[in-house]
Order: structure tokens, then C-alpha cells, then sequence
């Protein structure tokens, strides 16, 4: 069974989309996670799927900082916790910029300064978080953004 599943965060009003996936249906109660199917109730549980580790990512809603005007994007500032290398792509109207960020064995949530290209310029930004070997949460995000006037190349 190869099914796609959407995920709502009532609280944060929320959605994700799980593609690939042999579950229908998903729920989270008191730090458990669970999976269902025509086969029964599952528990998702390990950072392993059949042996093989789970990869993660996540990519952010399409926004333009609430400013309609085009715009540079000059850094992000972002809370995290890591513990495996992790890749931030930053993607504009018509550039797209990545960023490795090495791993750092630590428990608690830290800052990160992404400094990103003068040429990341635009209306609308797209960013994205992938890790391919482990799990990374994220805190929060701000943007340093310079609106740029019209005519401006």
C-alpha cells in the first residue's frame, strides 16, 4: 500500500503531508505517535524504518514576510537543536541558495546565523530543513529582509 497522508497541528494550525506512506491515518497523544491501516494500530517508534535511518525534512510555507514589494534576503536567524549535518535551501522567485550546517552534538537549542547571497532577491521565499541521517527541531526563525524599491536592480 503507497498512500499520502496529511497531518493537521490543531494547535498551531498546521499541515503536513506524509507521501510514500503505508498508513491512512496518524495521531499523537501524550509523546506517543501512532499509525493505522487496514492491518491494524501501530506505533512509531526509533529513528529506523526497516533498518534503514529516516530522513528528514521540512519545507516552510511560501511567504513574503508580509511586504508585497520585492525584497533581499540578507541572513536567517535560527533556533535549533542538531545532532547530525543538516541542509538549509533558501529559494527566491528566480534563485535558489543551499547551506550545509555541520553537526553539533548538543542538547539544547542553539543560534544559527545563515548568511545568504546578495543576489537572493524577490517577492516570495521558500525555505526548506533536510537532514538525511537524523532528526533536528526547530525553535524558531527570524529573516533579515531589506525592502527594495521599485526599479531597483
Amino acid at each position: 500500500m503507497n498512500c499520502a497522508s496529511f497531518v493537521f497541528n490543531a494547535t498551531g494550525k498546521q499541515t503536513s503531508q506524509l507521501k510514500g506512506s503505508a498508513f491512512e491515518s496518524m495521531a499523537e497523544l501524550s509523546d506517543s505517535t501512532f499509525l493505522a491501516n487496514k492491518n491494524g494500530l501501530f506505533t512509531l517508534t526509533g529513528t529506523l524504518d526497516n533498518g534503514a535511518v529516516i530522513p528528514s525534512k521540512i519545507r516552510l510555507a511560501k511567504t513574503d514576510f508580509g511586504i508585497q514589494n520585492e525584497k533581499r534576503l540578507y541572513a536567517l536567524y535560527i533556533w535549533m537543536q542538531i545532532s547530525k549535518p543538516l541542509t538549509i535551501e533558501v529559494q527566491s522567485d528566480e534563485v535558489t541558495h543551499k547551506v550545509d550546517v555541520p553537526s553539533e552534538d548538543v542538547s539544547r537549542v542553539v543560534r544559527y546565523r545563515v548568511r545568504l547571497p546578495r543576489t537572493l532577491k524577490g517577492r516570495y521565499f521558500t525555505i526548506s530543513f533536510s537532514s538525511p541521517s537524523g532528526v533536528f527541531v526547530l525553535d524558531s526563525i527570524d529573516a533579515e529582509v531589506t525592502v527594495l524599491h521599485s526599479g531597483h536592480a
